[in-house]
């Protein structure tokens, strides 16, 4: 495999996200996430993805910023597309957590 392509909300996050009258405010990331993603940086290839353009600039903050890892805002629609591309289809493991992450299971090498 080539490529580790983990989706944020929900798999990086608990999945809640916080608001306020003014809009999107806060998520809530695993402080232990880190890590174990560093036990396998120099390993594959890790990008983490996101659909979440209203909270994209939480997400680049933490995993850009302080985790030092790659993040991409790729709309679900978007993501065999841009993972093929990108990694290529067959050489991607691809961790997500919801309900439209399963037809990305269906084409990707290996899924969590």
């Amino acid at each position: 495999m080539k490529a580790f392509v983990i989706d944020v909300d929900g798999c990086l996050t608990d999945g809640q996200m916080w608001y306020s009258a003014e809009g999107k405010m806060f998520k809530a990331f695993g402080a232990d996430d880190h890590d174990a993603l560093k036990l396998i940086k120099d390993k594959i290839w890790t990008v983490f993805v996101t659909a979440d353009d209203l909270g994209y600039n939480i997400t680049w903050k933490r995993v850009y910023e302080d985790m030092k890892f790659n993040c991409a805002l790729v709309k679900m629609e978007d993501r065999i597309r841009w993972i093929g591309q990108e990694y290529g289809l067959s050489e991607t493991i691809y961790m997500g957590d919801g309900i439209l992450d399963g037809g990305i299971f269906e084409e990707v090498g290996y899924s969590i």
